[in-house]
């Protein structure tokens, strides 16, 4: 997903000829404000903030490139995270995913005098509130899932050039045998409470579904596309799906990330049943260090190892 978000921006900017502008250190810096779990909101958040770095002329000769009016990328400059601007930016993010970089996108527009290229490139790009009707949320899936798996979520050609998608890059970390192992301790199925869409979770898990309660489970991704009225109480961090999942029982919820652990906070301030255990397979100093300064119940280095904690506290 990390990889895709810089994909999608380097094609909204592909005029510009940087080698890089964005990288997964400050993608990762936008997921620590705990707002950020959907990725078509990541990614529209980092583009407004590349957007209030061009000068008027930047941000004309963008519009005029995107709208496919021949410009030649020759005559861009070369745009970039500038360290200060972007700290000031996280800082101004704290509650929105959307709103929030739509807001601050305006302050620094206004005094560029943009404001007007700025409405016209959100109107260009789409908004991930209407994801069937944004470029940027559809170009990401074309990106994330490729063709085939994109016609099947949309039932249309994908709004980009793609064949395979970055889906095929990603590993599963679980093992088939932890999942037996988990099974056969409590005698439950899991659930799954995660940001992506059933199609691509079934796709990476087709051989194991006999261990989760696939019917029952929350994917956010599907809920957001969909546009449901109350899709906000959905989305990572909210607590609601992880309460309607554990309907008052005692239940372990397993994240990697700062959303997942803010949702587990939430969750316990209504249900002490609600703990949480957190997995540092990537990213692992900063993820570690998150962790531990925010008390999280359970730190693992592999999610794999979660049956040996369980039998240890058995005894």
């Amino acid at each position: 997903y990390r990889r895709t978000i810089k994909q999608t921006l380097s094609l909204i900017f592909k005029p510009f000829p940087q080698k890089r502008f964005i990288s997964f250190k400050e993608i990762e810096k936008l997921k620590f404000t705990g707002i950020y779990n959907n990725d078509w909101d990541s990614t529209y958040a980092i583009a407004l903030f590349l957007f209030t770095t061009l000068s008027k002329e930047q941000a004309r000769s963008l519009i005029k490139w995107i709208k496919n009016e021949n410009v030649e990328a020759k005559g861009f400059n070369r745009i970039g995270v500038l360290e200060l601007e972007y700290e000031n930016f996280l800082k101004s993010v704290k509650v929105d995913p959307v709103r929030d970089p739509e807001k601050y996108a305006r302050k620094v527009c206004e005094k560029k005098g943009t404001c007007e290229e700025l409405k016209e490139f959100i109107e260009l790009i789409g908004k991930p509130l209407n994801v069937r009707e944004s470029f940027l949320a559809k170009a990401f899936d074309a990106i994330y899932y490729g063709k085939e798996l994109f016609k099947k979520i949309y039932n249309m050609e994908p709004p980009v050039n793609v064949k395979s998608g970055n889906i095929e890059l990603e590993k599963l970390y679980v093992s088939k045998s932890t999942l037996y192992t988990l099974k056969e301790l409590f005698d439950y199925k899991m659930y799954l409470l995660t940001g992506r869409s059933r199609i691509s979770v079934e796709y990476k898990i087709k051989d194991l579904e006999e261990y989760f309660d696939v019917k029952n489970s929350f994917f956010i991704e599907d809920i957001v596309r969909e546009g449901y009225t109350n899709m906000h109480e959905f989305k990572k961090p909210s607590p609601t799906p992880l309460l309607k999942l554990a309907c008052g029982k005692p239940t372990l919820y397993v994240g990697d990330a700062a959303e997942d652990l803010l949702l587990a906070k939430r969750a316990k301030e209504k249900s002490q049943n609600i703990f949480f255990a957190g997995i540092i397979s990537s990213n692992k100093g900063i993820v570690k260090k998150y962790f531990i300064e925010s008390n999280a119940e359970l730190i693992l280095s592999n999610v794999n190892m979660l049956p040996k904690v369980f039998k240890n506290i058995r005894g």
